[in-house]
C-alpha cells in the first residue's frame, strides 16, 4: 500500500508523523525545562546568596579581628572600624536568614555567631573605656580579658578572649559554609523546589 503512494504523499505522511511526535514530546520537554528553571532560580537566589553572605561575613570577621588587635596595641580609631566589621557580620547573617528555610543546625550556628559578636562588642566597649583612662596595652590585655569573658582567669588576657571569640566566629561561619552544599534539594511534581 505504501509503495503505491506518490513520493509527495509519502513525504507528507512522514512529516505529519514527525509533527505528531513533536507535539507529544513538547509538554514533557517543557515540564522538564521548568524544573531546570526552578532549580536554577533556587541556585541563584538561595544558595548563591548564602554563599556570598558567608564569604562576606568571613571577610568582615578577618577585618574585625585585625581591628580588635590593633585597638589593643595602638588604640586610636580601630574600635570604630571594629564596630563596622561586626555590623557587617550581622548584616550578612540577616541576609542568610532572609533566604528562609533554615535547618536547626544553621539556626544554632547563626545564634553562635551573633553571641560571639556580642561578646566581642562588649570587650571592645570595655577596652574603649580603658583607652580613655590611658591604660597601656598590657593593662588593657589583662583587664579586658578577665572582665569581658567570664570563663577566663585574671591572668588570661584579652588575647585569649580574642582567640576564643575568633574560634567561635570561625567555626560558626565554616559550619554554615559546609552545610549549604550538602543540603538536600527536593523537587516537587510541579517542578517547584522546597
Amino acid at each position: 500500500m505504501v509503495r503505491n503512494l506518490k513520493l509527495g504523499t509519502r513525504l507528507g505522511i512522514g512529516f505529519g508523523v514527525m509533527v505528531v511526535l513533536i507535539c507529544l514530546t513538547a509538554p514533557v520537554a517543557y515540564s522538564k525545562f521548568m524544573v531546570v528553571k526552578s532549580l536554577s532560580h533556587h541556585l541563584l537566589d538561595v544558595i548563591m546568596t548564602r554563599v556570598d553572605a558567608v564569604s562576606a561575613a568571613r571577610v568582615a570577621m578577618r577585618d574585625g579581628i585585625h581591628y580588635f588587635k590593633n585597638f589593643v596595641i595602638r588604640g586610636g580609631e580601630y574600635n570604630k572600624k571594629f564596630g563596622t566589621a561586626m555590623d557587617e557580620i550581622a548584616k550578612q547573617v540577616d541576609l542568610y536568614r532572609a533566604t528562609g528555610d533554615l535547618t536547626a543546625e544553621e539556626d544554632k550556628q547563626i545564634r553562635q555567631i551573633l553571641d560571639a559578636t556580642s561578646v566581642y562588642r562588649d570587650a571592645i566597649n570595655k577596652l574603649t573605656q580603658l583607652e580613655g583612662a590611658h591604660a597601656t596595652p598590657t593593662e588593657k590585655d589583662v583587664y579586658g580579658g578577665s572582665h569581658c569573658w567570664p570563663y577566663l582567669s585574671p591572668d588570661q588576657g584579652i588575647t585569649r578572649l580574642s582567640r576564643s571569640v575568633e574560634r567561635l566566629l570561625y567555626n560558626g561561619l565554616l559550619t554554615l559554609d559546609l552545610l549549604e552544599p550538602r543540603r538536600p534539594l527536593r523537587v516537587g511534581c510541579d517542578g517547584s523546589c522546597f
